[in-house]
């Protein structure tokens, strides 16, 4: 993808490949395991019908490359039995690749493209591995921006399709 240049505005949206490792869990193990999904470099999930879910990579290149794919299952294994460190056997482990778009700073892409005055065109994307989380307050953002609804929010700002246009952070590049 890389850099795209819409109605004159530049947007710094890259393709990725990511993948999710399933790991079933044997059921003496299952007491260990919270109810709720940790978040810090990745994420891993609760139990879910006997597995735990760990995820996501990013990878510059589209390939189901065995090797590439085992290593994401032992970075994903790793990510787990960093948060559940009574745990560390063999077990099953199944994945899933998909690709996705991502940004150069890695937050979502969202709102109107252009000048607000004269553009009519809208962006939502570069979700990545965050889609569920972010989907429902980027839209409501969204949705308040077509109907001119006033929203204060430093997510609005974080996420505006023209922060390519100006320097974000100065410790990260864009």
């Amino acid at each position: 993808m890389g850099k795209k240049i819409v109605r004159g505005k530049t947007l710094n949206l890259y393709n990725n490949s990511g993948q999710l490792s399933r790991f079933t869990i044997p059921k003496e193990y299952y007491r260990f395991f919270p109810n709720f999904i940790f978040c810090k470099g990745g994420y891993v999930t609760p139990l879910i019908r006997g597995s735990i879910y760990s995820g996501s990579s990013y990878d510059k290149i589209k390939n189901e490359d065995p090797f590439l794919i085992d290593k994401n299952n032992k970075y994903n294994f790793a990510r787990m039995c960093n948060i559940y460190d009574k745990f560390n056997t063999n077990i099953n482990v199944s994945y899933y690749r998909s690709e996705r778009c991502t940004s150069s700073d890695k937050l979502p892409v969202v709102g109107k493209i252009g000048n607000r005055s004269d553009s009519n065109l809208y962006i939502f994307s570069a979700l990545a591995s965050r889609g569920f989380s972010y989907s429902p307050l980027l839209a409501e953002i969204l949705a308040g921006e077509i109907v001119s609804e006033i929203i204060n929010s430093s997510v609005e700002n974080e996420t505006a399709s023209n922060r390519f246009n100006q320097l974000v952070n100065p410790f990260r590049s864009v």
